[in-house]
């Protein structure tokens, strides 16, 4: 059952095997006091796997509480502590067992009371004075049914108990995660789109331009050879729309792409946003860096953390930045999946790379078995 599948492992055994065993030597030193027999001995001996695996294999474990309680009648012995076996068991079909199994467990719970009684009233021809238990009436014999209905019923109940509350915390922690997964995808198709109104910006401001240079460049093939003036005018014409195309491609990028104060504050909580851990850690003291590097320590960072969000595994995203008198070392480590394939590096990372690379920076990207660290140096004099 979904929620409940972390208690019916196979190492459960480990705390469920000794206390079957505990269950067992426990049994065999109250014997001699209320007389129990070879029969119910045996009865216990059949009872010690039940209560071992109630858990690991409940439905198996309820059949053979009833073989403890067949062979327990079968050889005419008394009912007593052997049964605090069976609601053991009843409690892990409620608690553990499929909904058909936790239906029969119910039904355990009447039925057995009722044969016990029943048992019972057909011993007493059998007994002789002295007998542990002896039901001599219709009154006694309800009071041994009802106490048998309350043992079973409360290790019914509490089963059930554990079983809804098990329910509700998984509803609650999959609500949750729902919630942390549609951050993320915010998260993410935020990115793409500003990406998107990025490209379209750039290509509104260059296609017009290019269309011009383009025919500019046509037409001199058409122009008189000996006509300077109007070959000076044609590429005068294709240089001034070069120029101004520049122009406005660095004025969108300033605008769409320079870094503000608090915006790395900004990053942090957006990824804090999708339901991830962002733990900063700081050495040494900062130091004003040059415009340009600047800027690509920003977007170095943003990058490392948009791949975090991306690519890794909901979990604790550290962001350490190392200070020094050459410049800043970034790192970036968050958990990925021990099976997830090695994501090709994308124009994010290349873009990243080319960043530091015209700085004079270095880019690190490292996998481990369950982490990805990107590590990059943003130099503190720019290299010319």
């Amino acid at each position: 059952m979904p929620g409940l599948s972390s208690l019916q492992r196979p190492d459960r055994l480990w705390v469920d095997v000794p206390l079957a065993v505990a269950f067992t030597a426990f049994g065999l030193l109250l014997s001699p006091q209320y007389g129990a027999g070879n029969g119910g001995l045996a009865a216990l001996l059949v009872m010690a796997p039940a209560v071992a695996l109630r858990r690991v294999a409940p439905a198996l474990a309820l059949a053979v509480a009833w073989l403890s309680a067949l062979v327990q009648m079968a050889t005419l012995s008394d009912p007593g502590y052997v049964q605090l076996g069976t609601a053991a068991v009843v409690y892990a079909c409620a608690a553990y067992g499929r909904r058909p199994l936790v239906v029969a467990a119910a039904a355990s719970c009447v039925v057995g009371p009722v044969l016990a009684v029943t048992y019972l009233v057909l011993r007493t021809q059998a007994r002789t004075a002295g007998d542990f238990v002896v039901v001599n009436s219709v009154e006694s014999a309800l009071a041994v049914g009802v106490a048998a209905f309350a043992v079973l019923g409360l290790g019914w109940v509490s089963g059930l108990l554990v079983r809804v509350a098990a329910q509700a915390r998984d509803s609650r922690l999959g609500r949750e995660q729902a919630e942390r997964d549609a951050a993320t995808a915010r998260e993410i198709a935020g990115l793409e789109q500003s990406h998107a109104e990025l490209a379209r910006e750039v290509h509104d401001v260059v296609g017009h331009s290019l269309a011009v240079i383009v025919a500019q460049a046509d037409s001199v093939r058409f122009l008189p050879a000996d006509d300077r003036t109007a070959v000076d005018r044609t590429v005068e014409t294709i240089a001034e729309t070069a120029r101004g195309s520049l122009a406005e491609v660095r004025a969108v990028l300033s605008r769409l792409d320079e870094p503000r104060p608090g915006d790395l504050d900004a990053l942090v909580r957006r990824v804090e946003a999708t339901g991830r851990e962002v733990v900063r850690n700081r050495v040494g003291d900062p130091r004003p860096l040059p415009a340009s590097a600047e800027h690509v320590r920003f977007r170095v960072v943003q990058e490392m953390l948009t791949n975090a969000v991306r690519h890794g595994t909901p979990g604790t995203v550290r962001l350490d930045e190392h200070w020094g008198e050459g410049g800043v070392r970034i790192t970036v480590r968050n958990p990925v999946a021990p099976d997830a394939a090695d994501a090709v590096p994308g124009y994010g990372t290349v873009g990243m790379r080319a960043r530091l690379a015209e700085l004079g920076g270095t880019l690190t990207l490292e996998r481990s078995a369950d982490e990805y660290r990107a590590e990059a140096f943003v130099p503190a004099e720019v290299a010319s």
